[in-house]
């Protein structure tokens, strides 16, 4: 969330924290977590096409 500029405060707000809840849970449970801690440490503004938040992020960011 940090990587993509979100607004973490306002997903927080979601259904009183249920949906950043949900978000962390998305990421803990993720299959594909190698490949997104390479992009993690690569160039990239957009969440990969796997990542289950992608929405969640793009609708959140700051900027």
């Amino acid at each position: 969330m940090k990587r993509l500029d979100v607004d973490i405060e306002s997903v927080g707000l979601e259904g009183d924290g249920a949906r950043l809840q949900s978000a962390a849970r998305s990421c803990l449970l993720c299959r594909n977590s190698d490949v997104c801690e390479r992009w993690l440490e690569g160039a990239g503004d957009t969440a990969p096409d796997f990542c289950r938040n992608s929405q969640l992020f793009a609708l959140h960011r700051k900027s």
